[in-house]
């Protein structure tokens, strides 16, 4: 946070680089104090991915000059997501939780060492003999 300034009299510039050099900038109130950075440039971190991020803050009423105001740029924080410690041939083992004459419930454990809010799934179901999945 700016020492002196006023929360709605400065906003933030925060600008973060992958590997790749793939470039994402956002502008954010005064008021902000965290930002996650989840993406870059749309594409979803995966894990142990670098990314280095940097911060500047401007006054709002200089906004308009030719450099846009942006002052005290931070040092540049290097961070990398966590590894999700799974080997290139994991996956994953469903089961059947509950059957009916009607329904069948598939379930599965979660990749271990994975925050479940970090993941999604997606099923897929192929017929007996198929070649095509559903």
């Amino acid at each position: 946070q700016v020492p002196n300034a006023p929360t709605d009299d400065i906003e933030y510039h925060l600008y973060y680089i992958n590997a790749a050099g793939d470039k994402t900038e956002k502008v954010l109130p005064g008021t902000a104090k965290t930002y996650t950075i989840d993406n870059c440039r749309g594409q979803p971190l995966t894990p142990g991915q670098e990314v280095y991020c940097n911060i500047e803050y401007r006054h709002l009423d200089v906004a308009a000059e030719e450099d846009a105001g942006w002052a005290g740029l931070s040092p540049q924080l290097n961070a990398k997501t966590n590894d999700d410690a799974l080997g290139p041939d994991w996956k994953m083992t469903p089961y059947a939780e509950d059957v009916g004459t009607h329904h069948i419930t598939a379930a599965w454990q979660p990749p271990p060492g994975v925050d479940e809010a970090d993941i999604e799934y997606r099923t897929t179901a192929k017929y007996p003999g198929a070649d095509d999945m559903v």
